[in-house]
């Protein structure tokens, strides 16, 4: 019986040595989370369009160098687009990257289908935006664009997670 236990209590420490959480391609930094879009701006107005439809939320993940933009409503629904993301840290700017293809899907055109811009951010077109970045060096953050119609795009987010 003793040996039994000893060999229990081994294994539970090699259960717990071989898992755990962690980040793929190491450390991402404060980035890394989830973070919701609290006001977007055109030209300095405060724009409300993006919560039209019954849309309420709109929520940006990081996790190595991909990044969901995903926006739900009242009943949990959502619709996610998917880019990947680099910080570009000597210019202190973020380059967000909506131009990838899939060949699981018909189109296969770049930015197609889950790969294209969020369009309800009025980022209209699927290619590279790089959005000036303005930290509070905590939970929070504004982005800055500007569109293909020549307008500035202004994101306050704040982390959730």
């Amino acid at each position: 019986m003793e040996k039994h236990k000893i060999f229990l209590i081994a294994l539970t420490f090699v259960s717990l040595a071989l898992t755990g959480c962690r980040m793929n391609n190491g450390d991402i930094g404060e980035l890394y989370g989830i973070w919701v879009v609290t006001e977007v701006t055109v030209d300095g107005e405060i724009y409300e369009g993006w919560r039209s439809d019954g849309w309420n939320d709109t929520f940006f993940q990081f996790q190595n160098n991909i990044c969901f933009v995903t926006r739900t409503n009242e009943l949990y629904d959502q619709e996610t687009q998917t880019g990947t993301w680099e910080w570009i840290e000597d210019k202190k700017l973020i380059a967000l990257n909506f131009t990838h293809t899939d060949n699981q899907f018909p189109d296969n055109i770049p930015g197609g289908f889950l790969y294209g811009s969020p369009t309800w951010l009025l980022l209209t077109e699927s290619r590279v935006y790089n959005f000036d970045v303005t930290w509070d060096g905590k939970r929070s953050f504004v982005w800055t664009t500007v569109n293909s119609d020549g307008q500035i795009l202004t994101y306050t987010m704040k982390k959730t997670y």
